[in-house]
């Protein structure tokens, strides 16, 4: 049944005139086609050599000399990529539809030259063969390689942890000299100095600054040497034997850590002095060693460790190969007086007063049974705990340094306090000249070179993946390449839009684009022409065609059918069959549709153009001549000019 709920569409806008407006061919515009083919494939092989640079150029360095991941650059790539062969496969496919039709072909060959290029299509177009079958076999390499392009271009690079070591610059606030009076008073040691003495016993990390040279960037150390306030030293030993089962060597110095400052020399010198039971034979026979150091101020070179922003001085480095640059005296540093002891002091009198939480002492002490052991002192500014610190514990393990009966007799051995002692000052000055240049500014800046060592990720290429990354892509454009072959055949610019193949394949709706072939050229023609489709029509610009099989049912009424004997158009595989026209409800006329050896009146025109109107239908009856037969009646004129009838 035909569907009349078309509504009325308008006429042509603007002041133009139904067949009036014609076009003259446009001479072919074949330098598009080679733009749009060059610039696709430029742009193709950019994104090849892209790939190329990228993933070469990024190969073992440092992921954070990259803004953005050599990853992300070349999945942006392969995206670009993918598009732009799709284009110029769209391109190629547009080539090989118009290229086929020129050269002759089947309309089931023309459509699944278009139709192959899906994958719902992949079947019929290769059991149709020809062109059809090209475009299909390369549409099917183009969907892997774009389906491969982009995880194997990620499979290419990887990040991976190296060890690394290079010569870097860094830089340090330190002090060579710590001021007089940074240390407070002889009588008030001030809170500078107590911080820093409560740092060093705590082992509190020295943190620098966050800018850049300050810390060490990466995953690792940065290691050099700086200038600082420390000591020059030089120290002596001396032993003597200690029989410890003796009654009359009861409360006897066994263990001592004492400090003291002389001014003896023209420099004042800070003294170290420590002693301790180094070694006992079996019958507890001890050797007795007493170490004195003797230390004077002094600009040293510290080994230096940074790690992130914590600096770390390497005092046990120090300790065994001592770098002086030189050795220096300051005026708060000199004897005190009843009259200088309100004046400010220097290192050695803030070092005398940091380090007196390490005085201590142990004399020999009988036990009731049978044995001796010690008894830790607790005189004037003296400190019972250290002797427990350094005391040999070995008796307790096999790996006894106990020799015979002394292991349960008289464990006595200590280790030797000197070390630790000299290692908590220099540890303590760090800390101090560090403090004191933090409030200077760029006073007590120091530039040192270093060699960073530790952990860096680096970007790392796949060469091999990388060249299977490249031949896929390399594969892509020349099977896209293909379809591009004889493009110059065509002579123009084409493409695959509805109205330029629609025009190609004589669609009668297109027949007033006149000689434009070009999708671009017929709409600028009729382009104004209003369509719609419906039920099966297409109503364009005041007449109606019959798009499909349609028919009439006999139960439609006289207004339905129209005037006289009309009846419906059939359509059959072969061709149309040509019935009368029926008017319809809304005033439009269907097409007389004949034979396709015949020409068309479309809309009922005749020869004349659409301005002149459209003429009435002519009731014809087609039966045998009876008594109420009539003759075929003469044509009508219009305008005084004879209608000829086919």
């Amino acid at each position: 049944m035909v569907d009349t709920s078309f509504n009325s569409l308008p006429g042509r806008r603007g002041k133009s005139k139904p067949g009036t407006r014609t076009a003259a061919p446009k001479k072919g515009n074949q330098s598009t086609t080679i733009y749009v083919i060059f610039s696709l494939l430029a742009l193709l092989v950019a994104c090849v050599i892209s790939t190329i640079t990228i993933l070469v150029k990024s190969h073992k360095t440092v992921t954070d000399s990259w803004r953005l991941r050599p990853a992300i650059l070349v999945s942006v790539i392969s995206s670009v990529f993918i598009i732009s062969l799709g284009a110029l496969f769209a391109t190629g496919v547009t080539i090989a539809w118009w290229r086929s039709l020129a050269q002759g072909t089947t309309l089931k060959r023309l459509h699944y030259v278009s139709a192959g290029a899906l994958p719902s299509g992949f079947y019929s177009a290769l059991r149709a063969g020809g062109p059809a079958r090209t475009v299909m076999l390369t549409a099917f390499i183009i969907l892997l390689v774009r389906l491969a392009v982009g995880p194997f271009s990620q499979r290419a690079t990887r990040v991976e942890a190296n060890t690394v070591e290079r010569d870097v610059e860094m830089k340090v606030r330190l002090a060579n000299q710590i001021p007089d009076g940074w240390f407070g008073v002889w009588e008030t040691f001030a809170s500078r100095g107590t911080r820093a003495s409560q740092q060093m016993f705590k082992q509190a990390n020295l943190t620098t600054l966050n800018d850049d040279g300050y810390f060490c960037a990466g995953n690792g150390t940065c290691t050099g040497s700086a200038t600082g306030s420390g000591f020059n030293y030089r120290c002596t030993s001396e032993s003597t034997q200690i029989n410890l089962l003796d009654p009359n060597n009861v409360n006897r110095l066994i263990f001592d850590i004492n400090f003291g400052i002389t001014w003896e020399s023209k420099q004042p010198l800070f003294t170290v002095n420590t002693t301790h039971i180094s070694s006992i034979d079996e019958n507890c026979t001890g050797t007795l060693t007493t170490e004195i150091c003797q230390l004077m101020t002094a600009t040293v070179r510290y080994p230096i460790t940074i790690e992130n922003n914590i600096i770390h001085p390497e005092i046990d480095t120090f300790l065994d190969n001592p770098n002086v640059v030189a050795n220096f005296t300051t005026p708060g540093d000199e004897i005190p007086t009843k009259e200088t002891i309100t004046k400010p002091i220097g290192s050695l009198l803030g070092l005398y007063i940091g380090c007196s939480i390490f005085r201590s002492n142990a004399t020999l002490y009988a036990k009731s049974t049978t044995g001796v052991t010690y008894s830790s002192g607790s005189g004037d500014g003296q400190n019972f705990y250290w002797p427990n610190i350094y005391v040999d514990t070995s008796d307790a393990t096999n790996s006894s340094n106990y020799k015979g009966k002394s292991k349960e007799i008289c464990p006595l051995l200590w280790e030797s306090p000197m070390r630790p002692m000299l290692r908590y000052i220099f540890d303590f000055t760090f800390r101090s000249a560090f403090a004191a240049a933090a409030g200077e500014g760029d006073k007590h800046l120091q530039r040192f070179p270093a060699v960073y060592r530790g952990t860096e990720l680096w970007f790392m290429t796949d060469f091999a993946w990388l060249g299977v990354t490249v031949g896929i892509m390399v594969l892509g454009i020349f099977a896209a390449g293909v379809l591009l072959w004889g493009f110059w055949e065509l002579g123009r610019y084409v493409t695959l839009a509805p109205v330029e193949t629609a025009k190609a394949l004589g669609a009668p709706v297109l027949k007033d684009a006149g000689g434009a072939h070009e999708a671009d050229e017929i709409v600028d023609v009729i382009g104004r022409e209003h369509v719609q489709y419906r039920g099966g029509e297409l109503v364009c610009n005041g007449r109606t065609y019959a798009t499909g099989a349609r028919s009439l049912p006999s139960n439609m009424d006289e207004e339905e059918r129209g005037d006289g004997d009309s009846k419906s158009i059939l359509r059959n595989r072969t061709g149309v069959k040509e019935v009368a026209g029926f008017e319809r409800r809304d005033g439009y006329k269907t097409v007389e549709v004949r034979d396709e050896d015949e020409s068309m009146d479309l809309g009922g025109l005749g020869s004349r153009g659409r301005e002149e109107g459209i003429r009435e239908d002519v009731q014809m009856r087609l039966m045998p001549g009876g008594e109420n037969a009539q003759g075929i009646p003469s044509a009508q004129r219009h305008g005084g000019q004879e209608e000829h009838w086919r």
